[in-house]
């Protein structure tokens, strides 16, 4: 027997073309449904056909392993005969196996999943996110992908250095039509932090290549983006232990101006919610935790996921 798909079926659809692969913890938070019923409908979508379970993994918890989900090409086909997506978008930009590291996606996805949860626990700000691995990115300059940049080598003189953010997005104050403009690098510890010799690819020079764009003021290319102005932005660095925020933060000590770069761990994220003051700004762990968001601050943790 086919399966009969409601409307919010077909937005669980949809939301795993953005997000590429969910668990049914995010999903239910996403949706605000009951983990046991959204546990059982994931089943028969995949009874349907319409989902596949990557390899299951544990959360961030010790006990029962999570199942994965991502989209199958028979729901992706579901979602374009509905006209969801572009008819020339195709199954390999959303299928999940394309994305190297799952622990890197999912936290990613918990960030923007807290985003959401405190805009409904504040509803005088609301955001708009990219991320790096949605197929639904519209193209950047010269038709290259929209988060793509290029900022002066600090090594070599008259060298253009590429990299892309994990995710972009602004938030806008209701009240007072304030706009500030986020650049996101989810740090899973997997990078070093400074090589010796001071070659490129270690975090040292990711952060160099923001103080670059800082400094450059190539970020107000997303003024024409999101038609609003910025001035500056913050790079928010979100990691997986308190450890490594250590490391993180002496880092950024080390290498002023960093007044831009705001740090937390997931820990905090989960129980205080990504809006309230659980971030060190400017690596300065010893001062008082503060909001990304400022006078809007928020105590906005999500309610029963259980991960």
């Amino acid at each position: 027997m086919k399966l009969k798909l409601n409307q919010n079926d077909y937005k669980i659809l949809e939301a795993l073309t953005k997000y590429r692969m969910m668990t049914v913890n995010q999903i239910s938070a996403v949706f605000q449904g009951n983990k046991t019923a959204t546990s059982k409908r994931m089943k028969a979508f995949k009874k349907a056909g319409l989902v596949e379970t990557l390899t299951r993994l544990l959360g961030r918890k010790r006990g029962r392993p999570e199942d994965v989900l991502c989209l199958a090409e028979k729901g992706f086909d579901t979602l374009k005969e509905r006209n969801v997506l572009d008819p020339s978008l195709l199954y390999d930009a959303v299928a999940a196996d394309a994305i190297h590291c799952q622990q890197h996606q999912l936290l990613m996805n918990w960030f923007r999943i807290h985003l959401e949860q405190a805009q409904r626990v504040s509803p005088r700000w609301s955001y708009r996110i990219f991320t790096y691995s949605s197929p639904l990115l519209p193209p950047g300059p010269e038709m290259r992908p929209v988060l793509t940049e290029y900022v002066p080598s600090a090594n070599t003189k008259g060298e253009m250095v590429k990299f892309s953010p994990d995710a972009v997005f602004e938030s806008k104050d209701a009240q007072t039509g304030k706009h500030l403009l986020f650049f996101l690098e989810v740090d899973m510890g997997t990078e070093t932090l400074a090589r010796p010799d001071r070659n490129p690819g270690d975090v040292r020079d990711k952060i160099l290549n923001y103080q670059a764009y800082f400094r450059t003021q190539k970020y107000k290319r997303y003024e024409k983006v999101w038609g609003c102005p910025f001035k500056g932005f913050r790079l928010v660095f979100l990691t997986h232990t308190q450890g490594r925020l250590c490391s993180l933060c002496s880092l950024v000590q080390q290498m002023p101006p960093s007044d831009f770069i705001w740090l937390t761990e997931q820990g905090r994220m989960f129980s205080m919610g990504v809006a309230d003051n659980i971030w060190a700004r400017g690596g300065k762990l010893e001062a008082p935790a503060e909001s990304i968001l400022g006078s809007l601050c928020c105590h906005s943790p999500i309610p029963n996921i259980g991960v």
